[in-house]
């Protein structure tokens, strides 16, 4: 087969530089990796005890990292959590009685917390929650306080 091809310069638009980048940009985009969609997971917490201050309620991924967090005004309220889809979450929530953003099993603070999900006596541990999708109904009762001193009166200083 003999193809003719006119002679001098190109005029057409496959020539254009410009083409060449929305071509190589199209290339790019296709290959690059979906980022993770973000599910919700929502909730409720309930305290009602001796230990003044917000209630923080936390989800940590499986290397314990954590995922989000938010904080429940005077510890009782609705929540809701951002975290990436696919992964299983241990959701804890705890009442931050000296306002430093941490669950401390110091006894002089006496921070109650609970934990969503049953106590897993083979990992010892609590299962997680598997976040394939929004999640309702992650209610929390804060009703667990420490006895960090043996005292055998739990950790509560009103």
């Amino acid at each position: 087969m003999n193809f003719l091809m006119p002679c001098g310069p190109r005029n057409d638009f496959m020539g254009s530089p410009t083409l060449l980048l929305a071509v190589l940009f199209l290339f790019a985009i296709s290959r690059t990796p979906a980022q993770a969609t973000d599910f919700t997971i929502f909730g409720n917490v309930n305290y009602n005890g001796g230990v003044s201050g917000a209630a923080i309620v936390r989800a940590l991924d499986a290397n314990g990292s954590v995922a989000d967090q938010v904080s429940v005004a005077d510890g009782n309220g609705s929540y809701s959590l951002s975290v990436p889809e696919g992964q299983a979450y241990d959701i804890k929530a705890f009442i931050d009685g000296n306002d430093n953003g941490n669950l401390d099993a110091d006894w002089t603070v006496g921070e109650p917390y609970a934990h969503h999900g049953d106590w897993n006596d083979t990992t010892e541990s609590f299962n997680l929650l598997q976040v394939d999708g929004n999640r309702t109904g992650i209610d929390f009762d804060i009703t667990w306080h420490g006895d960090n001193d043996n005292d055998g009166f739990v950790d509560i200083y009103l």
